[in-house]
């Protein structure tokens, strides 16, 4: 992950490195060579593990890693994650059927045990 004046992280491969510079591959195929302290940079968490319902699992917590597994758990229909004790509410923009009394049931006996608010109960 590579973020550059804008605050935006964008998903790269580094090609090559100096240490001074950074040859960057980015997404669209285009390489940039950049200064190292003209950018941000951050190890990118292996796919395996970006699906991940607590982040602290990850190898790397960090905003872009945390960020982009929102994203692909959002996508995936989670809504939920954790950061430890703490819930993350992603705001689904769409009716997600998560929320009765079958699942609080769950929860409350101890069956269910991913990212809810029905565990914080």
């Amino acid at each position: 992950w590579v973020s550059f004046s804008d605050g935006v992280w964008e998903e790269c491969e580094v090609v090559n490195s100096t240490e001074s510079s950074l040859q960057l591959r980015m997404k669209d195929g285009q390489v940039r060579q950049v200064s190292r302290s003209q950018v941000l940079f951050c190890y990118r968490n292996p796919s395996a593990v970006e699906m991940a319902d607590d982040f602290l699992t990850l190898p790397n917590l960090d905003e872009p890693n945390i960020l982009h597994s929102l994203r692909v758990r959002y996508w995936a229909g989670h809504v939920y994650s954790h950061t430890g004790p703490i819930l993350i509410a992603v705001n689904p923009w769409r009716t997600v059927d998560i929320y009765n009394i079958n699942m609080l049931e769950a929860y409350k006996a101890g069956s269910a045990t991913g990212p809810h608010i029905c565990g914080l109960a």
